[in-house]
């Protein structure tokens, strides 16, 4: 990509044409940390503790749903699977007894 690419220097370049590309090698390595972090000068105190707040609440909030979506989950399939196996295991016995009944009337 063009960001990738250094300028070339001119044969004429003075220092301030080599600190300029400095400048622009700084900034395209810039990572989005750094650029985080700089917007702490930007947002005032006031303001970033309320953003912190809200954050740390919706943090706790996701994490308590998470938690319940989990349990429920968990009680739900228990639940399920005392419920549906028994009957899954009688349909199954019964139709064992059906196709064995009807092997008899076959053999007579």
């Amino acid at each position: 990509e063009h960001y990738e690419t250094e300028p070339e220097l001119e044969a004429g370049s003075d220092a301030s044409d080599v600190d300029d590309i400095d400048d622009i090698d700084a900034l395209l390595n810039e990572s989005l940390v750094d650029r985080i972090a700089a917007l702490r000068d930007v947002v005032p105190p006031a303001q970033r503790a309320a953003l912190c707040a809200a954050g740390a609440s919706v943090a706790g909030a996701a994490a308590a749903a998470a938690k319940f979506v989990g349990k429920s989950a968990w009680i739900l399939t228990t639940a399920a699977s005392l419920l549906i196996l028994p009957v899954m295991l009688e349909v199954d016995k019964e139709s064992f007894a059906l196709q064995q009944e009807a092997q008899m009337r076959q053999a007579q």
